[in-house]
């Protein structure tokens, strides 16, 4: 796996590279159903340099953009290639944030990491996606006919309409988009070790997919601290709350990379 931003080989490559200078933490971030590695495009000038950012996406790009048909692969299985390749990577203070679909592989990520390595993050960071171990809730979106998937897809909101209304564009990204609900959808959590590693979840308050009280419930999943952000907005939280986060997720990461000894 090349993680410096050239040519890949694998399945699963990090998708931005280091940074110039020494950060004291490396952020891994996983992206939502359909999103990619531009998700994250902007954290790495929104975030201190201290914080090396690299976004994940969960197959080739061929899959993602349509040329071939996406593999469905479960959320264990996207989570079993990416720990894979993290195994390998020399010893760092790494830590994760997931949003949406994000939340559940990087949370399942860490869990391979413990069992295999004996490693994980010093933080896990979630948002915009209840505890895993609650059952799922809500209508099944991956074999909605085509044009009611586009509308569940537009209400979560994230998805300018413009990219919903042009048909060439759905085409190309449905086939991905799919294959990643599929994923969340038949995705079953299974007992295991509570993480030692500190979690902290965010949510909006009008996030219709996720409540407070349902992401409060991420605290059974670790033994270490658990903190818990409510903030004005949706599923995806823009504007001022974004930034109220990404404030947030710089002060846990500082603090938890020093009580590390990062």
């Amino acid at each position: 796996m090349n993680v410096s931003g050239g040519t890949t080989t694998t399945y699963v490559p990090w998708a931005q590279p280091a940074h110039e200078i020494q950060s004291r933490v490396t952020l891994y971030c996983f992206p939502h159903a359909g999103g990619g590695p531009s998700t994250f495009a902007r954290w790495k000038t929104q975030l201190p340099p201290s914080i090396d950012v690299r976004a994940l996406r969960y197959r080739d790009t061929g899959a993602t953009h349509g040329t071939h048909p996406p593999h469905p692969d479960g959320i264990t299985a996207i989570a079993q290639r990416i720990a894979r390749g993290m195994a390998s990577l020399p010893s760092e203070a790494l830590a994760f944030h997931g949003h949406s679909m994000g939340a559940l592989v990087a949370y399942e990520t860490a869990r391979i990491l413990q069992r295999t390595t004996g490693q994980e993050p010093i933080l896990l960071s979630v948002s915009g996606h209840r505890a895993p171990h609650l059952p799922r809730r809500g209508d099944t979106l991956h074999d909605l006919p085509s044009q009611e998937f586009w509308k569940e897809i537009v209400a979560l909101g994230g998805t300018p309409h413009e990219a919903a209304s042009n048909a060439e564009l759905r085409a190309i990204t449905e086939p991905g988009l799919r294959a990643d609900y599929q994923a969340c959808e038949r995705y079953l959590h299974s007992a295991g070790r509570r993480l030692t590693c500190d979690i902290t979840a965010f949510v909006g308050d009008s996030d219709t997919t996720a409540t407070p009280e349902e992401v409060r419930q991420w605290d059974r999943h670790t033994v270490g601290d658990f903190s818990r952000y409510v903030l004005p907005g949706g599923h995806f939280l823009g504007g001022a709350s974004h930034d109220l986060m990404l404030h947030a997720l710089t002060q846990r990461l500082m603090a938890t990379a020093e009580r590390s000894g990062g």
